[in-house]
């Protein structure tokens, strides 16, 4: 599925009938540049399926006369921003459209033609097969650009005149593959496992920012047709109802409701506004299809993760640990001391600056820091302080060396202990102590 394109009619009253002589194209265009008919009602619709295949694009419409003797243009022409297919098998296209093309700087890439089809007035909403009312030349094209290179493909269709084109019975129409309709939704690879492939698939009229159509519409633009003030409509046809979702729908006042003539079939639609001008009017729905009776992905993963969390959390989580607790008690990662401090472990220099009878318990803390415990007494107007300073320090036993990771065969562990005795706010005593052992990690 290619990218999003919308639909743009632009039906001129443009005379192209062009012919090839001396390798160039001679174009004839309409005495009538701005045309006195408009377009009333016009129906735009596309169908998607759950197989992928690109989107079929259905257009109808009818011209609204000024008056019923009011002059009519020999061909009109249906500018899309989107390559097209024609929905059977190939049939031949005419040359001078081609030519036409061409003579204004732009690449033919396909060309073909497309069947006309009408429906008459009494039909319309039903079932009934539609009637082929001859073929359509069409050629699509894109611009190429040395600074941006090339653009996305647009189409130009030649529709022949018939007196059906504005016979208020009868409604003509052309019909066409248009794979560019329907596009991937961006999504992560977590997304698309839990909620499967997602799609966006859009409509829309009066859209011209493809880059491939400036030419054509500059040079044409007095000939556009406008629409009328009739009911038309933009629609978007799902099948496979039964299998759908859809996640979000642009406008989101956008009519959704199973469809009437087709079974199993879901439609969104919107009205097409008339007397605008050219003013890009979209539908817009982002979808997927699922497999099955029910969409099951979200259920089943988040039952597999759970199940997957239970059985494996007292396996794994007890392995973790252990593997944390021998890379932290076997391994030594950079350069410096490698001993690992708790609590207050003072140093002799700084013991020594503990002088008895001259520092005051402001500088024992400014030295020392406020972490300590601390015992009073009072005794004959004299008052006693002991401050109690604790710490451990593990050093380990070092055997082999590779750059800034070195193993560790033990730890010894220092445990550290100093009381400072204060008597009348002024130090009286210092006692400092130190034990070793071996230290054993618990569970290593």
């Amino acid at each position: 599925m290619l990218t999003r394109a919308a639909v743009v009619i632009l039906l001129a009253g443009t005379l192209v009938g062009a012919t090839v002589r001396s390798g160039h194209a001679q174009v004839f265009l309409s005495a009538e540049p701005h045309p006195s008919f408009t377009l009333a009602p016009l129906f735009v619709s596309t169908s998607v399926n759950k197989a992928g295949t690109p989107a079929h694009l259905t257009i109808f419409w009818s011209l609204s006369l000024s008056a019923p003797q009011s002059s009519h243009p020999s061909h009109l022409l249906l500018l899309l921003p989107f390559g097209i297919a024609e929905p059977g098998a190939a049939l031949p296209g005419a040359p001078d459209l081609a030519a036409y093309v061409q003579a204004r700087g732009l690449t033919v890439e396909r060309q073909g033609a497309v069947p006309i089809i009408s429906r008459n007035r009494l039909e319309m909403g039903s079932s009934r097969p539609l009637r082929p009312s001859g073929t359509a030349p069409f050629v699509t094209f894109v611009r190429d650009a040395t600074a941006r290179g090339r653009s996305r493909p647009a189409s130009l269709i030649r529709i022949p005149w018939s007196e059906r084109l504005a016979s208020p019975d009868w409604l003509v129409g052309v019909d066409m593959v248009a794979a560019d309709l329907v596009r991937n939704k961006p999504a992560s690879w977590y997304e698309d496992v839990f909620w499967g492939p997602r799609h966006i698939v859009a409509v829309s009229v009066g859209d011209l920012r493809n880059t491939a159509l400036y030419p054509l519409y500059f040079e044409l633009r007095d000939h556009v047709v406008s629409i009328g003030r009739d009911f038309s409509m933009l629609s978007i046809n799902f099948s496979d109802a039964d299998h759908l979702r859809i996640d979000q729908l642009t406008p989101p006042s956008a009519n959704r409701q199973p469809s009437e003539a087709r079974p199993n079939t879901e439609t969104v639609s919107i009205p097409i506004a008339g007397g605008e001008g050219i003013t890009p009017q979209v539908v817009r729905a982002y979808y997927g299809y699922y497999s099955g009776r029910f969409e099951w992905r979200p259920i089943v993963i988040s039952l597999l993760f759970l199940i997957v969390g239970n059985l494996t959390g007292p396996v794994l989580v007890p392995l973790v640990k252990r593997f944390l607790r021998t890379v932290s008690t076997r391994l030594h990662i950079g350069g410096g001391d490698p001993a690992r401090l708790s609590g207050v472990v003072l140093s002799a220099d700084t013991i020594a600056k503990l002088r008895p009878g001259e520092t005051t318990f402001d500088e024992v803390l400014k030295l020392c820091g406020p972490d300590y415990e601390d015992e009073q007494q009072q005794l004959a107007g004299e008052v006693r302080r002991t401050l109690t300073y604790r710490g451990r320090r593990l050093v380990p036993e070092s055997t082999r060396r590779f750059g800034l990771i070195s193993h560790v065969r033990r730890w010894d562990l220092e445990i550290h202990e100093v009381e400072v005795e204060l008597r009348n706010d002024r130090v009286a005593d210092v006692q400092a102590r130190i034990r070793r052992a071996r230290w054993v990690p618990a569970q290593a």
